[in-house]
């Protein structure tokens, strides 16, 4: 899933990288198992853990129970959180890709 908080009209509109860090994550085999994602803002969230926190800031969406789930830097999918079952809050592991 993926939105933005700024209007296309704007200078620094934020659709257009959401809708390519969106389509980067969906493609991603790391992305399997992982339910419904949402992409907002070079950050990757779990659906039902994300919350929005603002109403204009393009990094008003956060995770508060579990943190990210991954995060996309330069338009590639840079890292996944690793899970356990032991570990409520994941820690980011970086990837090459």
């Amino acid at each position: 899933m993926v939105g933005s908080m700024r209007p296309a009209t704007a200078i620094s509109a934020d659709g257009p990288g959401n809708i390519y860090n969106g389509v980067a994550v969906a493609a991603d085999p790391g992305a399997i198992g992982r339910g419904t994602l949402v992409c907002l803002n070079d950050e990757t969230y779990s659906a039902s853990d994300a919350v929005k926190n603002g109403t204009s800031n393009p990094s008003a969406f956060s995770s508060m129970a579990r943190g990210l789930a991954g995060a996309t830097t330069d338009s590639l999918l840079r890292r996944w959180a690793v899970i356990s079952a032991c570990n409520l809050r994941p820690t980011l592991r970086f990837s090459n890709t």
